[in-house]
C-alpha cells in the first residue's frame, strides 16, 4: 500500500541515517505497486538453510527438500510431525487463493493448560456448506453446524472435541490384522472397534508418539529427521506464496517457559531448544519436533483488548498503534502524540468519559493526568512523561537496557528482528494505514507507517536474531 504525500517529517520522526523504501520480503497478490519493486533486494528474509538430503533424479531437482515428497501424496498437506497448525494454515491460504469469494479459518481446537497445541481444523466454506478439515478429522461437513458457525470457533471446538473423545481409546489393544485398518479391543469392555488411519492420526496428535502412522508400503506417514520438521515447518511458513506474510523466525527458546515438562530425572530448571517461533491470530507459537507446538498469547492492550506490536524501543509505534485502534473503537473521543522529548520515549495521550489519560509503553502504565492539563498541551504533557519515567526509575525494579521491568515487553519468547518488524508491518496493514518496508544507511530494516499527513519511521535496534538452521 503506497505512503500517501505527508509534509515534512519532524526531527525525532526521523532516523539519523537516510532510509530508502524496499520491496517487502514477499509480492503480495493482486498488488501491482509491490509487483513492480520486487526486483529491489528483500530486507528481512532469514536465509534458509536446509541439511537433510534431496531426493534422487527428477524429484529432488523439482522439490529440493526429502519431506516435500509428501505434498505429492496429501495435497496441501505439508506433513510436519506435531506441527498441526502448520498444515492448518497452509491449506487455508491454498483454498482462499482458489476460492477468493468463500471463507476460511483456523481454529485451534485443543490448547491444555500446559500451552500444548494438539488438534487444528480448517473451517471453511464451499458453495454455503460448512466443511471441516484436519489430518485426523479427514474432510467432513458437520451435520449439526452450518455455514454461519465459522463465526463461532467454539460451537466447532465443542462438535471437533467430542469426535476427538470418540476417537481416543482408553486402556485399549490395537491389533493389525493386514489392511490398513486395525482392530481394537477395549480392554475395560471387551468390545471390538476398527481404528482407522484418522484414530491413530488422532491418538498420536494427542500424546506426541508417530511411530504407528505409515503411509502405504510401511513408509512413514510424517517422513523425516527431526532437523527436517524445523526446517520444513520454517520453509512453508516463510513462503509467502504457500501461506501468507507470517511473522516467523528460526530461535533458540526455553521451552520450560511456555510450559513443557521437563523430562523425568532431568530437575532441568530451563531446556533451551531450537526450533520455529511464529505469530498466527493473536498467539506466539514455538514449534519443534520434541515439544510439538506451545502456545503463548501475545500481551494485549487492557483498553482496546487488542495485542501489543512487542518490539525493541518500539514506544513510537506502540504509541501509534493504540492511537489509532482507540480512536476507532471510542470516536467520540479525542487523542495526541507525545514525541520522543530530550531522550524520553513517546507516548500517547487519550480522553476517557471527561478525563485525560496518559499510555505510556516504556513504563507500561496507564495514568489518570490532572483535571488541569489537556489534551493540546503536548508540549506540558510531555514533561510530565519525562518526569514520571525519572521518578519511576528511580523505584522500580530494573529491566533491559535501562527500561523498567514493568514496561511493555520487548520481545516474545524466540524473537528476532526479522519476526518483530513482520509483527508491526502486518498490524498497521490489517487497520489500512499506509505502511511500508524500509532500510536505513546501516541496513537495518523497519517500517515507515504515515499517521494522519505525516510519516512515522521504526528500525530494528540491532540485526540480531538472524541466523539459519546451522547458527
Amino acid at each position: 500500500m503506497a505512503a500517501c504525500a505527508a509534509p515534512a517529517m519532524p526531527l525525532w520522526a526521523q532516523d539519523d541515517g537516510q532510509t530508502a523504501p524496499v520491496a517487502p520480503p514477499f509480492s503480495e497478490a493482486n498488488s501491482p505497486a509491490l509487483s513492480a519493486a520486487s526486483d529491489q533486494p528483500p530486507v528481512n528474509m532469514d536465509p534458509v538453510v536446509v541439511r537433510s538430503p534431496k531426493l534422487p533424479g527428477i524429484l529432488g531437482k523439482v522439490l529440493g527438500y526429502s519431506w516435500n515428497v509428501s505434498e505429492i501424496t496429501s495435497g496441501s498437506n505439508f506433513h510436519i510431525r506435531r506441527g498441526e497448525i502448520v498444515d492448518a494454515i497452509g491449506f487455508r491460504h491454498l483454498y482462499l487463493e482458489k476460492n477468493p469469494g468463500e471463507r476460511a479459518v483456523v481454529v485451534v481446537v485443543t490448547m491444555p493448560p500446559d500451552r500444548h497445541v494438539t488438534q487444528v481444523v480448517v473451517a471453511y466454506s464451499k458453495n454455503s456448506v460448512l466443511h471441516l478439515k484436519s489430518a485426523a478429522l479427514g474432510d467432513i461437513r458437520p451435520p449439526s453446524l452450518t455455514v454461519a458457525d465459522i463465526d463461532h470457533p467454539d460451537k466447532i471446538r465443542k462438535f471437533v472435541q467430542d469426535i476427538r473423545d470418540s476417537q481416543l481409546l482408553e486402556g485399549g489393544m490395537v491389533i493389525n490384522y493386514g489392511g490398513t485398518d486395525q482392530i481394537s479391543i477395549d480392554r475395560a469392555t471387551g468390545r471390538l472397534r476398527l481404528v482407522t488411519q484418522g484414530t491413530l492420526i488422532a491418538e498420536a496428535e494427542e500424546s506426541g508418539i508417530y511411530s504407528n502412522l505409515s503411509y502405504g508400503g510401511g513408509q512413514p506417514l510424517y517422513r523425516g529427521s527431526a532437523q527436517d520438521m524445523v526446517d520444513s515447518a520454517f520453509h512453508w511458513l516463510n513462503d509467502m506464496d504457500k501461506v501468507g506474510l507470517i511473522p516467523v523466525a528460526l530461535a533458540k527458546v526455553d521451552v520450560l517457559r511456555l510450559g513443557q515438562r521437563p523430562r523425568r530425572g532431568t530437575g532441568a530448571q530451563t531446556i533451551i531448544e531450537d526450533g520455529v517461533v511464529f505469530d498466527w491470530d493473536g498467539v506466539h507459537y514455538f514449534y519443534n519436533d520434541h515439544a510439538g507446538t506451545l502456545a503463548m498469547p501475545i500481551p494485549r492492550n487492557p483498553v482496546t483488548a487488542t495485542p501489543y506490536l512487542v518490539i525493541r524501543n518500539g514506544d513510537l509505534l506502540e504509541s501509534l498503534y493504540f492511537l489509532e485502534t482507540y480512536g476507532r473503537q471510542h470516536p467520540e473521543e479525542s487523542v495526541a502524540l507525545l514525541p520522543p522529548l530530550r531522550g524520553a520515549p513517546a507516548a500517547a495521550v487519550y480522553t476517557r468519559t471527561g478525563r485525560l489519560w496518559l499510555m505510556s509503553p516504556f513504563l507500561g502504565r496507564f495514568a489518570m493526568l490532572p483535571a488541569t492539563f489537556k489534551i493540546e498541551q503536548t508540549e506540558a504533557l510531555e514533561i510530565v512523561h519525562q518526569a514520571l519515567i525519572k521518578r519511576e526509575l528511580q523505584k522500580a525494579r530494573s529491566g533491559t537496557a535501562g527500561r523498567p521491568a514493568d514496561g511493555i515487553a520487548q520481545a516474545l519468547p524466540g524473537d528476532s528482528w526479522n519476526e518483530q518488524v513482520r509483527r508491526a508491518y502486518l498490524a498497521f496493514r490489517d487497520l489500512g494505514i499506509p505502511v511500508r518496508f524500509v532500510e536505513n544507511s546501516r541496513g537495518f530494516p523497519g517500517v515507515r507507517v504515515t499517521y494522519k499527513g505525516r510519516e512515522y519511521s521504526y528500525f530494528s535496534p540491532e540485526k540480531t536474531g538472524t541466523r539459519g538452521p546451522n547458527g
